[in-house]
Order: C-alpha cells, then sequence, then structure tokens
C-alpha cells in the first residue's frame, strides 16, 4: 500500500512538474529560470520512480551494448557481477 502510494505521489509530481514547467516557459517571457528549477524538480522525481522500480540485469547482451557500456553489470548463475 505505501508502495503504490509512493509511486502515484512520484509519478504525479513528475507530470505536474513537467506541465507546469511547459506551461510557464511558454506563457511567460522572463521565466526560463523557473522552468528549468521544475524540470530539475522533474529529473529528482524521475529518478526516484528508476530507484523504486530497479528492473534486474538482463541475463544476456549484445556484444555492441557490452562495448557502450562496460559497467553495467552482467548476472552470472543469480549473482551479479560487473
Amino acid at each position: 500500500m505505501a508502495y503504490s502510494l509512493a509511486l502515484l505521489a512520484n509519478f504525479v509530481g513528475l507530470i505536474l512538474s513537467v506541465w507546469l514547467g511547459v506551461y510557464i516557459v511558454t506563457h511567460g517571457r522572463r521565466s526560463w529560470n523557473a522552468g528549468l528549477t521544475l524540470w530539475s524538480l522533474a529529473g529528482v522525481f524521475a529518478n526516484v520512480l528508476l530507484l523504486m522500480d530497479a528492473s534486474p540485469a538482463p541475463a544476456s547482451q549484445p556484444i555492441w551494448l557490452r562495448l557502450i557500456f562496460p559497467f553495467w553489470p552482467q548476472e552470472n548463475n543469480g549473482t551479479i557481477s560487473s
């Protein structure tokens, strides 16, 4: 129950901060600072949402993905190693 409420609150906060940032920037002449501040706040909400819904490491990765992201953890027999 608490997880669902936190997820909903973060998602609503993300949507509202993005919408309000776009609204302020499009309806004001000198409002870029407020818009950038709200979009930074949206980044915090997105970060919390990604931390709450962390996906497990993929079982197999394409070779090009390993070259681009060498720090991505790999799963070996149920244990995760980098």
